[in-house]
């Protein structure tokens, strides 16, 4: 039995977070895991600066 390699998406400063899930997405469509270090909650905050 052979195991397939699943292709890791490359991590750079200049891909956004939906660029980082299109490529979980197309390396492996059914198990696409993206995580951040801050939450969608914190993202979106008017007062506060945005992460980067």
């Amino acid at each position: 039995m052979t195991t397939a390699a699943i292709p890791t998406p490359r991590v750079s400063t200049d891909v956004s977070p939906g660029q980082l899930f299109a490529q979980a997405f197309a390396a492996d469509p059914t198990s696409a895991d993206v995580r951040f270090d801050y939450t969608i909650t914190d993202a979106f905050r008017p007062t506060k600066e945005r992460p980067g």
